[in-house]
């Protein structure tokens, strides 16, 4: 046995139209029962927000709360885009940040905030996309080449005031972000 139940909007000349329909099986009856209870209720809301959403011209309006449920979201599936803004700030056509100390730097940061999916990240993937994200907030990276070590130029790593700094530090000391 399945129950049904319509959700009907009525406009200014007393016409139904169907907007919602649930099928439900037998065992969510209980829910049912518990809507049909509310369903006065449940129709003045749905009302109340297709009269705003009238009056806004049909777009919705943003909600704080659901810019944040997106961001995290975002962050779980790509924590380079989250990197980026923490890490990587915009510099002069003169600093320059090796591809190596990129891979370094969003190792470390990984590890301290907790993302374990690294594994998916090959070098090349992360530059590609560290570029990709790079140029959609409008900065102007070019590729350098320089003594066999590939870069980008116009970017600095927001922690550390010189690149150089961070090729040294990496190739002798390591690098750990904890010690930022």
């Amino acid at each position: 046995m399945r129950t049904l139940v319509y959700f009907y909007i009525i406009d200014n000349d007393y016409h139904c139209q169907p907007i919602w329909t649930i099928k439900m099986p037998h065992p969510a009856n209980v829910l049912i029962d518990d809507l049909l209870k509310e369903l006065t209720e449940i129709l003045n809301f749905t009302l109340y927000g297709l009269r705003r959403l009238k009056d806004n011209g049909y777009v919705f309006t943003p909600s704080k709360a659901a810019d944040e449920i997106l961001g995290s979201y975002k962050e779980e599936i790509n924590p380079v885009e989250t990197f980026v803004e923490e890490i990587i700030v915009k510099g002069t056509p003169d600093d320059r940040v090796l591809h190596k100390n990129i891979g370094e730097a969003f190792r470390a940061w990984c590890r301290k905030e907790g993302h374990n999916s690294l594994s998916q990240y090959t070098q090349n993937r992360l530059i590609q996309n560290t570029k990709d994200i790079l140029k959609m907030k409008g900065f102007t990276i070019d590729a350098v080449r320089s003594n066999g070590d590939r870069g980008l130029s116009g970017i600095q790593l927001k922690t550390f005031p010189q690149s150089n700094w961070l090729a040294k530090t990496d190739q002798e000391e390591g690098f750990d972000i904890d010690d930022m």
